[in-house]
């Protein structure tokens, strides 16, 4: 997969090249090329070019003119059918009148902002939309020392492009695992999920589902889990997280609907989940589930379960038509 990384910096360098290849490697069994445009004064060298087989392939265009070298950009990246495209700026992505930084925009959106924002902002935006109209499926706007955070984590740390507005949940294949896993613990990390072990991992990545977009773009994960409550004909949904990034767009909605619907296609009568965070049963409550005794769940939900975590759990479940 190619990734197009252009700076509007006049001599600039690759930050962090090392540091970004190892992490390519470890965080992605497909292999990246990094395609690095930059804007110089002067030509130093005619045709510049990665060594055969190097991961970052250098391009330069010669010219003082901005407009030019974007326009140049938006050609080349076009003909070349790059993939992900990440422009670097001085600020940090797109950001409103009051300075709130958006992070992640829609068709819909960016056609409204083209209207609505400052024309020094309106300019790039515009660029971005002819690339997403044309074949290019993301494009990342974030400052250059930023382009690792945003490249190779999730969180991000810019303003994140997609033509498609809609968010496509399926079950996880196996090329999504690393991602997941990274993303899964990712959400232990930060408190928001229950910390597993790599064995209990591997089972949920199996009956995962993931919350995808515009198809490759992993905004949120769920899993629902029936193989012990068989009997009762029961499923729980464990590990449902979403990316900050895409707040909003109704990840978590969507990912319990599809969940809903497997539950019935599997035969399972109703479906419950545990948690102990008041927003996560205000949104279960908002989806139609309702509290219910820690005795109304399977009791093999308890077999070795922490005691002193279990007093503090909230029980939320869904009878499934």
């Amino acid at each position: 997969m190619a990734v197009g990384l252009c700076s509007f910096g006049k001599n600039v360098t690759l930050p962090q090249a090392p540091g970004m290849l190892s992490h390519l490697s470890l965080t992605n069994k497909t292999l990246y090329q990094l395609i690095f445009i930059r804007r110089v004064k002067e030509n130093f060298y005619p045709n510049p070019s990665g060594r055969r087989g190097s991961a970052v392939v250098p391009i330069e265009i010669t010219t003082d003119d901005e407009e030019i070298f974007l326009d140049e950009v938006v050609r080349l990246v076009v003909s070349w059918r790059i993939k992900r495209l990440v422009l670097t700026q001085m600020q940090k992505g797109i950001t409103l009148l009051d300075g709130y930084l958006v992070t992640y925009v829609n068709s819909n959106k960016l056609k409204q902002f083209v209207l609505e924002l400052p024309s020094e902002q309106t300019v790039i935006l515009n660029k971005v939309q002819y690339l997403l109209n044309n074949g290019v499926g993301g494009v990342s706007l974030c400052r250059l020392q930023d382009v690792t955070q945003e490249l190779f984590t999730y969180e991000g740390c810019g303003t994140f492009f997609s033509k498609e507005h809609y968010c496509r949940v399926r079950a996880l294949e196996i090329d999504d695992f690393p991602q997941v896993a990274a993303l899964i613990r990712q959400g232990e990390a930060e408190g928001y999920l229950l910390p597993r072990s790599d064995k209990e991992l591997s089972e949920i990545l199996l009956s995962g589902y993931g919350a995808f977009i515009a198809d490759n773009h992993v905004a949120g994960v769920c899993c629902l889990v029936n193989e012990s409550y068989k009997d009762e004909c029961a499923g729980e949904i464990v590990t449902l997280y979403a990316l900050t990034r895409f707040h909003g767009e109704g990840i978590g909605v969507q990912l319990i609907r599809h969940i809903v619907q497997e539950a019935r296609e599997m035969g399972i009568k109703t479906i419950f989940s545990c948690t102990t965070r008041g927003r996560v049963v205000s949104f279960f409550e908002r989806n139609g589930f309702s509290k219910v005794e820690q005795s109304q769940i399977p009791q093999v939900k308890w077999d070795s379960y922490n005691e002193q975590r279990r007093q503090k759990l909230v029980c939320l479940r869904l009878d499934v038509e």
